[in-house]
């Protein structure tokens, strides 16, 4: 499938930004994405033109400008759902006392955009807003779970690094796991992404095979039977089907 490789790259300086207050200079662009500085450098100046961001004159990095700001301010449903979304968590959390989480994709990367914490001493911390590979996490192979092989291998750099030694840092073995999680509808994440850490993740659907997000709940391993796993499942199932469903009710009318 083609794409425009400029606008990808543009996506992702976009990406980099976490609210209007951040400023990134082009080392700074360069160091997040990867990119070359005069490739950045392209970028920016046609995304100064078109609006979408603005320099500091001060220190000469650049912010979101008021264009794109006002074109997400201007969206009217997606609120609507993430708080339909929360209150499905919350629910969720209570059926299983345990962490909850809501992330999306972020091009390569999975965000968390939302969470119910367990009220367990023993828990999880993840951080709202704070970005992971897409390769070591059950949420981030639930996102990657229906798009094409070529898109996978486009998404992800050219070496891995395994969160833990339980991982297999490799494509193929990645690949592997995707097409599990699209063949079962969820991934279980034994000690992969974090040692210690158990995680249940299901995708949440926009449209029939078109991934909106995915919910995971995550589980100190010493609290994990295979009981445990089964009703966590189950409910996550539940919780993701209902999340899929007010999508399509609130942002696809």
């Amino acid at each position: 499938m083609a794409y425009n490789s400029s606008l990808i790259k543009g996506m992702a300086l976009l990406d980099c930004y976490h609210g209007d207050t951040d400023e990134y200079g082009i080392g700074d662009f360069s160091q997040l994405t990867g990119q070359p500085e005069s490739t950045i450098q392209r970028l920016v100046n046609t995304l100064e033109f078109i609006g979408v961001i603005f320099q500091n004159p001060n220190n000469k990095k650049y912010r979101l400008s008021l264009r794109i700001l006002r074109s997400l301010s201007s969206a009217r449903y997606a609120p609507q759902w993430l708080d339909a979304a929360k209150k499905e968590l919350t629910r969720l959390q209570k059926e299983t006392h345990e962490t909850v989480n809501l992330g999306i994709r972020m091009g390569g990367e999975l965000e968390y955009i939302a969470k119910v914490d367990t009220d367990q001493l023993l828990r999880p911390n993840f951080i709202l807003g704070k970005r992971y590979p897409l390769y070591c996490t059950g949420l981030g192979r639930c996102l990657l779970s229906y798009l094409p092989r070529e898109d996978i291998r486009e998404l992800l750099p050219e070496t891995f690094t395994a969160g833990t030694d339980r991982a297999q840092p490799d494509f193929e073995h990645l690949y592997n796991t995707v097409l599990q999680t699209r063949r079962q509808g969820y991934y279980l994440d034994d000690e992969e992404f974090s040692l210690g850490l158990y995680c249940v993740a299901a995708p949440v659907f926009a449209y029939p095979g078109k991934v909106a997000a995915a919910v995971s709940v995550s589980v100190p391993k010493a609290r994990i039977t295979p009981d445990i796993v089964q009703h966590i499942l189950q409910c996550t199932l539940a919780a993701t089907k209902r999340i899929s469903h007010s999508y399509a009710q609130i942002l696809c009318l």
